[in-house]
């Protein structure tokens, strides 16, 4: 009787370590140096997610929510396929629930026109500007989810519009100062130097924050006495 050798056994595949300390400060290193240009879309080898799969027909509600949501000026060449491309990359970021919410929310705008009574059409067989009037109505009803959907649909959609070159050049955005502070910034960091204070940007920079607390500090000094005055009301 012949025999038969055993199977060779299946080894699950192992995570890759994460990169060490030198590691990540040689890539930053790489990411600032590859191009030396300070343009918006440097060519410094960043790679996207592929783009999520999507119908054609849902493509098609998609594009129509797209020419409805985006201002008529300036004209951008493939606007549509070129919004479309880099939300479905973006989904692929997404929770499953979030693009599960968004799919819904292109079919339903996209019959908004005929549930509103304004059109026996769909969104993406009326005027840019007609769809537009439609949907900021909807936005504006306040029908509870169906509002949101108008708003989350316009973020997704207006986030990837404003940047676009066209748009960024439009609008007369170059912020090039800012983006040399930031490289110097990250530079700094790199060499092992600690960010300071001017450093920091958005809502938690610490000027910002004390500025918040002292406009919660008098906002709440404003309700308080309001509150207790309901309360000894009789």
């Amino acid at each position: 009787m012949a025999s038969h050798a055993e199977p060779a056994p299946i080894v699950a595949p192992t995570a890759s370590p994460p990169p060490t300390l030198p590691e990540r400060e040689a890539l930053a290193r790489q990411m600032m140096e590859a191009t030396g240009e300070l343009s918006r879309h440097p060519g410094d080898g960043w790679i996207m997610a592929d783009p999520a799969p999507l119908s054609p027909a849902l493509v098609r509600k998609f594009h129509g929510l797209i020419r409805a949501m985006c201002p008529p000026e300036p004209r951008v060449p493939d606007l549509e396929a070129r919004i479309e491309d880099q939300v479905r990359r973006m989904m692929r970021y997404m929770q499953p629930l979030i693009v599960m919410g968004f799919k819904a929310a292109l079919h339903v705008l996209d019959l908004a026109p005929v549930w509103r009574g304004k059109s026996l059409k769909r969104l993406q067989d009326l005027p840019p500007d007609v769809g537009a009037r439609i949907l900021t109505e909807v936005e504006r009803a306040r029908l509870g989810p169906i509002s949101d959907m108008v708003s989350a649909a316009r973020a997704a959609v207006l986030a990837p519009y404003y940047d676009l070159d066209e748009v960024l050049a439009h609008i007369g955005y170059t912020p090039v100062e800012f983006m040399r502070r930031r490289v110097a910034l990250r530079r700094r960091l790199a060499a092992g130097e600690a960010a300071l204070d001017g450093d920091h940007i958005g809502p938690y920079a610490p000027g910002l924050r004390a500025d918040n607390l002292a406009d919660i500090a008098v906002a709440a000094a404003r309700v308080e006495p309001q509150a207790k005055a309901k309360e000894v009301a009789p």
